[in-house]
C-alpha cells in the first residue's frame, strides 16, 4: 500500500460523480443544498469545469457519468481514471454498465463509503508495510528494530483510524 496520486484521483473521481447530484452529497444529510458547478470551475474553485453530464448515486435510475466527463471534469488524465474506477468496480464502491447510456454510478451514498475503503480498494491494505519496507526490519538489525516496527505498527493503525473515520461525504463539506 502507498497512499498516492492513484488514490487521490479515486476520490477526486468519486466526488465529482457524487456532487453531480445533489441528493447523492453530503449536503442531503445535513438539510443543505450545494449550488449546481457550472464551467467556472468545481466546488473548491480548481479551475477544473463545470459537473459532469450525469452522477453515479445509489439510485440505480438515475443518469451514469462517463469516465470522459469525469477527466473532463476532474484534469485526471482518462486513460489513468479508467484503470482507477475499474479498482474501484472490482470493489463495488463504484458500479459500472457497458453499451449506450452506460457509465459509472456511486455503489453506495456519501456517507457510507469510508476513505479507507477506496484506498484499499486502489492501492491494497492499510498495514504495517506501507511504513518502511519490511525486508529492512527482517535480517541481522530484528533485535535494533523492535522500536521501529512498534512506531510502524502505531502509525499504520493511526491511519487506519483516521480513513476509516472519514467518509466521502465529510470530504464533500
Amino acid at each position: 500500500m502507498r497512499l498516492g496520486r492513484a488514490s487521490a484521483y479515486g476520490m477526486i473521481a468519486m466526488m465529482d460523480i457524487a456532487k453531480a447530484t445533489p441528493h447523492a452529497s453530503s449536503a442531503q444529510k445535513n438539510g443543505k443544498s450545494h449550488p449546481h458547478r457550472n464551467g467556472a470551475g468545481n466546488a473548491h474553485g480548481n479551475g477544473h469545469g463545470g459537473h459532469g453530464a450525469a452522477t453515479l448515486s445509489a439510485n440505480a435510475n438515475m443518469v451514469q457519468s462517463r469516465a470522459k466527463q469525469i477527466a473532463e471534469d476532474t484534469g485526471i488524465p482518462v486513460e489513468y481514471l479508467r484503470k482507477v474506477l475499474q479498482r474501484l468496480t472490482r470493489s463495488r464502491l463504484v458500479q459500472s454498465e457497458r453499451g449506450r447510456g452506460g457509465g459509472f454510478r456511486l455503489g453506495k451514498t456519501p456517507s457510507k463509503i469510508t476513505l479507507l475503503e477506496i484506498v484499499e480498494a486502489i492501492e491494497g491494505p492499510v498495514d504495517e508495510m506501507a511504513f518502511v519496507g519490511d525486508g529492512l526490519l527482517r535480517g541481522r538489525l530484528r533485535e535494533e528494530t523492535v522500536g521501529l516496527r512498534r512506531w510502524r505498527r502505531h502509525v499504520s493503525q493511526g491511519l487506519r483510524d483516521l480513513l476509516s473515520d472519514t467518509t466521502l461525504a465529510d470530504l464533500m463539506e
